[in-house]
């Protein structure tokens, strides 16, 4: 350390700008670019009103410019490299130290004028940025609400650090939202392009070349993946020094009790702290996050993803053929959010549930749930073979022929998830406009097409009917960057302002919404594989297995919608009468049952109504992977209350028995005074057996019946051959949970309310893993509950948490959902829980 030299004692006495100067303008004096200069020339040459106005392109002024941010940022990555390789533990452990307001501090430091929000280009809006904008609107991802957050600084630092400029550089305008447009820029300057790949020496690293005669030479360099136009490149290289010039800033006020000169020098300094030996390295711990994307899908995360929307669609399904209260719910919710076929062009909807509208809705509803469970199960099929193909050849060589299986599996995986991403944008669109919110806006022009009648007086309102719209299908289909983005702000919108999003987007849409977001995680781990350009230019040859995978399926879509009236009896299916009432969790009497009975055969009647016009389209009851699953879960249906049998102690009144004590064991002390006989109950009175009240069902129906041996039918069966029930024995935290979810004789302090954290904790303490697959959805699976709980049932359930910012309420009725989706699953009571 040089004589004199004073090392600050904290922070706010760190001069930022002289350390920069010192440390780095002295190792390599470099003129800096005018970034007003720069700023003006990107605002008047890429950022005007139409293309009239462009004026020619400034190729000389561009050459100098890129020169001089192409040596810039190569001498700053080289610093960063080494300073995050001699003091990444230092970096690491000095930043996740700090408290937030620290940590806004040192952000606001090293970028004045940080935006606070997410997506700063989204609540900008901007027509015209000026100079202060213009950063926030081309790296959107900088801002202090993602950054304060960790890993997201350290995870950013050393992914930079790790790789050279030359990695980031086709993405880096994915990002940006005021990105001109491709074809424009292009336009400026024709014959050239600027190199940005391929280079493995600094100076080759954003130098222009010129090809005459060649046509497009930035498409062709475009199309080669070595770079791009002369005016993209120019951006991109702004991008880059930015962003390098702001790493380098917060390693220097991380690191600011070291001396200046002494952080990029080859010596190395001694340790301040030994560290021991067993503990991870910064570039260990933060590994998963930096790797370059390889020519291998991340297979296990991608089967997460796929196994979560088959879960979904599956109980979707199943429910609705077999809950006739699942059935309604679901009826009347897309009845409230359906735009009926028959709306005018001012606005006006008739929402009365008319023969023509109650087809259109329950037709869309079944071909909906049998397209959805078809696409979401052979795209398992197809997941689980490539997982297969990487267990036999775990190599694979992108610059050689990969293997066969592989290549065709990753092929039909991204068709088929295209297929999802188009059907449920479409869903996302037709239910946020069909939602009751908006119908008071929206109404159809002379050709159908739907539009705004007035605008909205809500500006929260208006960003969502702008954000979901651009996620409508249209031609040309959006790309998937646009998409994420789209979903992010929509995201962003609901988490800043949930009072005032929650207006306007109704739960329907909400799940629509985290459907398609899982879609598009499984769809971005495809796309960031570097087979995912041959996966486009192959796509044609996906047609032959489009027939393989619906199998009569689109067939009979399709003649359903062509017509209609080929459901002869919509009425069965009308959620709106009270045939399909199912007071299931009510207490069993004889007009209960007789509803539950009629419900279930209503709902049956509707089925076989639809299985019959499928057979009568493809010759068979269903495609085969529906028939596969009604096959492993058959409907469990309510016996009348009429054909009990009351001979059968099982289905006996509860009436109790007193039987008279003979005189020789009469004792004078236990009279009963008063005129009553002088009798007193047997024993065996209190040993009554516990008698079902509720109509015996087949052999998967729940028994409640816990009666002594001797108080059985001869001929019954022992208490070992039925089985006695697995029993929780659990604290009375848990306990009171399970109290919410199941009926339980004797206990009538039942709680109105719980935590959705208390939901997690009753079922991790009985045996299941959780995890939060996306958005709201949490996947429950039964690793450590015992085999004899279960019934060799190992499938797991998924629920979807009340929509809070902090730990979510839990009423009464959404935990009894819950407890029948486990009585479903797994044929749990109430009876099986007792307080430990």
């Amino acid at each position: 350390m040089a004589s004199g030299t004073r090392i600050p004692a904290n922070m706010a006495e760190f001069d930022l700008d002289h350390a920069f100067s010192a440390s780095v303008e002295a190792e390599s004096p470099l003129v800096y670019p005018s970034i007003a200069i720069l700023n003006c020339m990107l605002r008047n040459y890429f950022m005007g009103p139409d293309e009239a106005s462009y004026q020619p392109f400034p190729q000389d002024e561009t050459r100098v410019l890129s020169a001089q941010l192409s040596e810039v940022i190569m001498r700053d990555s080289a610093y960063l490299r080494s300073l995050v390789e001699k003091q990444d533990l230092t970096l690491r452990r000095r930043w996740l130290k700090r408290n937030p307001g620290q940590k806004q501090d040192l952000l606001l430091r090293a970028w004045p004028n940080m935006p606070a929000m997410h997506r700063p280009n989204d609540q900008a809006n901007i027509a015209t940025p000026n100079e202060r904008d213009w950063d926030s609107l081309l790296l959107p991802y900088i801002n202090m609400e993602d950054l304060k957050q960790d890993p997201a600084l350290t995870v950013f630092l050393h992914a930079r650090a790790k790789n050279p400029p030359s990695h980031f550089a086709l993405s880096e305008p994915l990002f940006s939202s005021l990105l001109p447009p491709k074809l424009t820029l292009r336009a400026r300057w024709p014959d050239a392009a600027m190199l940005l790949t391929g280079t493995s020496i600094a100076n080759g690293y954003g130098q222009i070349e010129k090809c005459e005669g060649s046509g497009d030479f930035g498409e062709q360099m475009e199309l080669l993946g070595r770079g791009v136009s002369p005016g993209e490149g120019l951006i991109i290289l702004y991008i880059q020094h930015r962003i390098y010039d702001f790493l380098l800033r917060c390693c220097l006020l991380l690191l600011h009790r070291e001396a200046p000169h002494s952080l990029f020098t080859d010596v190395e300094p001694p340790p301040a702290v030994t560290e021991p030996l067993d503990e991870p390295s910064y570039g260990k711990a933060l590994e998963p996050y930096c790797e370059r994307y390889g020519p291998k899908v991340d297979v296990q995360k991608l089967k997460s993803l796929v196994m979560e929307l088959k879960r979904e669609a599956r109980e979707h399904l199943l429910l609705l053929r077999e809950d006739p209260r699942y059935f309604a719910d679901q009826g009347h919710i897309g009845l409230d959010h359906h735009l009926l076929h028959g709306s005018g062009n001012k606005g006006k909807k008739s929402l009365a549930h008319s023969d023509d509208a109650l087809r259109h809705f329950l037709i869309e509803l079944v071909c909906n749930a049998y397209w959805l469970f078809t696409t979401v199960d052979r795209l398992s099929e197809v997941v689980l073979r490539m997982e297969s193909a990487l267990e036999k050849d775990p190599e694979i060589d992108p610059e050689y022929e990969e293997p066969e299986q592989y290549f065709r599996s990753l092929e039909h995986t991204s068709y088929l998830l295209s297929c999802l991403q188009h059907n449920m944008q479409g869903q996302l669109y037709d239910t946020f406009m069909g939602s009751p919110p908006l119908r008071p806006y929206v109404s159809r022009d002379s050709k159908g097409r739907l539009k705004l009648s007035r605008k909205f007086t809500d500006t929260i309102a208006g960003q969502l009917y702008e954000c979901i719209s651009n996620l409508a299908p249209r031609d040309p289909a959006p790309t998937l960057d646009i998409v994420r983005g789209y979903l992010d702000i929509l995201e962003t919108l609901q988490r800043r302002n949930p009072t005032e999003a929650d207006k306007w987007i109704s739960p329907a849409v909400k799940k629509v919404a985290e459907q398609l977001s899982l879609i598009m995680e499984c769809s971005w781990l495809i796309a960031t594989c570097s087979l995912a350009e041959r996966i486009e230019e192959e796509v044609s040859t996906i047609w032959p297995y489009f027939g393989q995978v619906y199998d009569g399926l689109v067939d009979w879509i399709g003649r359903y919608h062509k017509d209609p009236g080929r459901m002869p009896d919509p009425g069965l299916g009308d959620p709106s009468n009270r045939c399909l009432l199912y007071p299931i969790r009510k207490r069993p009497t004889r007009h209960s049952v007789g509803a539950i009975v009629a419900a279930e055969a209503r709902l049956d009647a509707f089925w076989e109504m639809v299985d019959e016009s499928f057979r009568s389209v493809t010759g068979a009851p269903h495609c085969p992977p529906i028939t596969n699953l009604l096959a492993t879960r058959p409907p469990t249906r309510t016996l009348p209350w009429e054909d009990r049998d009351l001979s059968d102690a099982s289905t006996a009144p509860s009436t109790p028995r007193y039987i008279p004590i003979p005189n020789a064991s009469h004792d004078a002390n236990l009279d009963i005074t008063g005129p009553l006989p002088k009798i007193r109950p047997s024993e065996d009175t209190w040993n009554v057996a516990k008698i079902k009240r509720r109509p015996a069902s087949d052999a998967n129906h729940v028994q409640w019946l816990f009666a002594d041996d001797e108080e059985q039918d001869e001929d019954g069966p022992d208490e070992d051959e039925q089985g006695a029930p697995y029993i929780f024995r659990v604290p009375h935290r848990v306990f009171e949970v399970f109290k919410m979810m199941f009926y339980m004789r004797g206990e009538t302090s039942v709680p109105k309310i719980t935590k959705w954290s208390e939901i997690i904790h009753a079922l991790t303490y009985i045996g299941f893993s959780t995890a939060q697959t996306g958005g709201s959805v949490w996947s429950f699976e039964p690793f450590a509950v015992p085999e004899e709980a279960l019934g060799g049932v190992r499938n797991g359930v998924s629920y979807h948490a009340p929509q809070s910012e902090n730990d979510p309420i839990v009423p009464r009725r959404m935990a009894r959902h819950m407890g029948w989706r486990l009585s479903k699953e797994y044929g749990w009571t109430g009876e099986m829980f007792e307080l430990m």
